[in-house]
C-alpha cells in the first residue's frame, strides 16, 4: 500500500515529483526498496538523459546505502554518466572504483568499464596513435601487460557483440597487436573488424590500417590476399579518403599477377579522375612497353618523370629519362630527356655535374633547339644559386645563340 500509495505514479514517469513521495515513505520501506527505487529513478533520469540528476541518485545510493547490493550497478552507471558528460577521467575514476569492488569474474557485466579501462591501460605514457608513432607505444606496452588489456577487449566482444562498444573494441584489438608483432592475430582482427563492425568506428583509420596489412602481403608477393584485401576495403569504407590509394594498390595487384590489362583499365580510369603519383605512372608506363605500345608509354614515362620532380624523388626520375632514352634514341623526347637529366642533378645539388651534361648537349646538338634551350637552364640555375656574374655571361650566351 505505500508503495502504490506513494510512489508507484512517479518513479519512471515523473522522477521530481517522486522526490517527494519517497521522502513521505522512506521510513516505512524497507532498505532493499529504497535502493531500489533510487536505482530505478537514476536509471530513469539517466534515459532522460538529466546526467547530474541521474549521478545524484546513484551517488546517494552509493553513501547512504553502502552495503546494498545495487552498489556496482550505480558505480557502473554513474561511470556511464560521466562517460556520456564527456568527462571521461570522472567516468574512468568510478570503473577503477566498481573494479575495486567487483571478483574478476563478473566483470563481464560491465562491457563499458572493461573497454574504457583497457583503452586507459593502453594509452597510458602516450597520447600518439600506435601505427603512426611506435616508438611512445611500445613505453606503454611495456607498462602494462598486454594480456591484460586483450583479456578485456576480448570480453567485450563476448558481452557486447556487433556494437560500437565491440567495434571499437575490435580496432583497438588491431592496434596492440600491430604494436606486439601478432601480425598473424592483427590481420585475423581486422577480418572480423570488416566483417562485423565497419560501421561504427573510424573508417578512414581502418582502411589506413588494412592498406598497411595489404602491403605487407604485396611485399611479400601474396599478390592474391593483398587484392582480397584492398578489395574488401573498398567494400567496407565505400566513403574513407583512402579509396583511390586501395584502387591503385588493386592495379598493382593485377599488373604483378600478369593481368596486365585489368590492371591497365584501372589505372587508366585512376588516371582521368586524379593526379598520379610518378610511381603509378611509371608503373603504367611499363605495362605499355611491354604490350608494344610505345607512343603511350613515352607521354606516360614524361608524366612520370614531371611527377617524381614534383615530389623530389630525382633519383627515380633519372630513371624514368633514362627508360625514355633507351626506348627512343635520336628523337625529340630522348633530346628532351637529357635536358631533364641534367635538371635532375641540380635538383639533387649536383650543380657542376648537371651544368656539365648541359654543355655536352650544346656542343652534341649546336645547330638544334634543343642548345638554346640547355643554355637557357645553365644561366637560370647560376642565377637560383645565387652565382650572378656567372649567369649573366651565360645569358650573353644565349643572346649570341638566338
Amino acid at each position: 500500500p505505500l508503495w502504490e500509495k506513494g510512489t508507484a505514479p512517479y518513479v519512471i514517469a515523473s522522477p521530481p515529483a517522486a522526490d517527494v513521495a519517497i521522502s513521505r515513505v522512506e521510513s516505512a520501506l524497507s532498505p532493499d526498496m529504497v535502493t531500489e527505487i533510487l536505482y530505478r529513478r537514476g536509471i530513469a533520469y539517466k534515459r532522460l538523459n538529466n546526467l547530474d540528476s541521474s549521478i545524484k541518485e546513484f551517488t546517494r545510493l552509493i553513501q547512504d546505502y553502502p552495503e546494498s547490493n545495487r552498489i556496482p550497478d550505480s558505480i557502473y552507471e554513474t561511470g556511464i554518466c560521466y562517460q556520456k558528460k564527456g568527462d571521461n577521467k570522472k567516468a574512468l575514476d568510478e570503473f577503477k572504483k566498481l573494479f575495486q569492488k567487483v571478483p574478476e569474474k563478473e566483470r563481464q557485466k560491465y562491457p563499458e568499464a572493461l573497454y574504457y579501462i583497457a583503452e586507459n591501460q593502453y594509452m597510458n605514457g602516450t597520447t600518439s596513435d600506435v601505427i603512426a608513432s611506435p616508438p611512445q607505444a611500445d613505453v606503454a606496452i611495456s607498462r602494462v601487460s598486454p594480456t591484460s588489456i586483450i583479456k578485456q577487449l576480448n570480453d567485450v566482444l563476448t558481452v557486447s557483440p556487433k556494437t560500437e562498444l565491440a567495434s571499437k573494441s575490435q580496432y583497438l584489438l588491431m592496434k596492440i597487436y600491430n604494436q606486439t608483432g601478432e601480425y598473424a592475430k592483427r590481420d585475423q582482427a581486422y577480418l572480423q573488424y570488416l566483417n562485423n563492425y565497419t560501421r561504427y568506428y573510424k573508417p578512414d583509420e581502418a582502411a589506413k590500417i588494412g592498406i598497411q596489412i595489404g602491403d605487407g602481403y604485396f611485399k611479400a608477393e601474396r599478390y592474391n590476399e593483398a587484392l582480397g584485401l584492398y578489395n574488401l576495403i573498398l567494400t567496407k569504407f565505400p566513403n574513407a579518403k583512402q579509396v583511390n590509394e586501395a584502387k591503385v594498390k588493386i592495379a598493382q595487384c593485377l599488373e604483378k599477377s600478369g593481368k596486365t590489362k585489368e590492371a591497365l583499365a584501372l589505372y587508366s580510369q585512376l588516371k582521368e579522375k586524379e593526379e598520379l603519383e610518378g610511381e603509378i605512372l611509371e608503373s603504367i608506363g611499363d605495362i605499355y612497353t611491354k604490350e608494344g605500345k610505345l607512343k603511350a608509354a613515352l607521354e606516360t614515362y614524361e608524366k612520370s618523370g614531371l611527377a617524381y620532380r614534383k615530389e623530389g624523388k630525382y633519383d627515380e626520375a633519372i630513371k624514368i629519362y633514362e627508360k625514355i632514352i633507351d626506348i627512343a634514341p635520336k628523337t625529340e623526347q630522348s633530346l628532351n630527356a637529357y635536358l631533364m637529366v641534367a635538371m635532375c642533378h641540380i635538383g639533387k645539388r649536383e650543380l657542376e655535374k648537371g651544368i656539365t651534361q648541359l654543355k655536352e648537349i650544346i656542343t652534341r646538338y649546336p645547330n638544334h633547339e634543343i642548345a638554346a634551350k640547355a643554355q637557357y637552364l645553365i644561366a637560370y640555375a647560376y642565377l637560383t644559386n645565387q652565382r650572378y656574374e656567372e649567369a649573366l655571361v651565360e645569358y650573353e650566351k644565349l643572346i649570341s645563340i638566338h
